[in-house]
């Protein structure tokens, strides 16, 4: 009897420390399992977090690369607006030199036209101040070179009237090219 109730008691206190270890294993148990579930759950954040952190530097060189695809776009079309707008100052300025080759080249030709108009007005008029000297002269010797009754214009002339027919005509046709003259040359009188 002694040895049942040794076993009874044995029994019991295995049943009581059975009933007092087996919550706390299992609350071990869980926390052990709580413990694996964090360090997973962590290394999976932390992998995420590796993967974003190397997602985000691609995506950072990307970006720096194309901003300097952007930059060097930026700057080679500058440089064309540069090219572009010294072609277009070269070609203003070769407008501009052709412009004054062309406005010189009409001065001169204007010059040259000028000139050539000038050389003929003034042969004109020294052919007018030659006929109206040869006038004066006749006039002159009119005036002041009288013999006989009679002036030196018409010394040697056989036919004065017709002389001074052909002296009336001169001068009508040179007042009349000259002023635009309408008057009969016949009726006017020598100067």
């Amino acid at each position: 009897m002694t040895v049942v109730i040794i076993a009874v008691v044995v029994i019991a206190l295995i049943a009581v420390a059975a009933l007092v270890a087996l919550p706390r294993l299992r609350a071990a148990k869980q926390e052990r399992e709580l413990q694996s579930e964090r360090e997973q759950i962590a290394d999976k954040h932390r992998t995420e977090a590796d993967e974003k952190a190397a997602h985000a530097d691609h995506l950072e060189r990307n970006a720096e690369s194309d901003r300097a695809e952007v930059e060097l776009a930026e700057k080679q079309a500058e440089a064309r607006r540069a090219e572009i707008e010294l072609k277009e100052r070269q070609a203003a300025s070769t407008r501009a030199e052709a412009d004054i080759s062309r406005s010189n080249a009409d001065r001169t030709e204007q010059g040259l036209a000028d000139r050539e108009h000038g050389l003929t007005d003034a042969s004109h008029e020294d052919h007018d101040t030659s006929r109206e000297t040869d006038r004066t002269h006749v006039d002159g010797d009119r005036t002041d070179s009288r013999t006989d009754g009679r002036d030196s214009t018409t010394a040697g002339v056989a036919d004065p009237e017709a002389e001074a027919e052909r002296i009336n005509r001169d001068r009508g046709e040179h007042d009349a090219g000259s002023r635009g003259s309408t008057a009969d040359p016949r009726t006017e009188r020598p100067a």
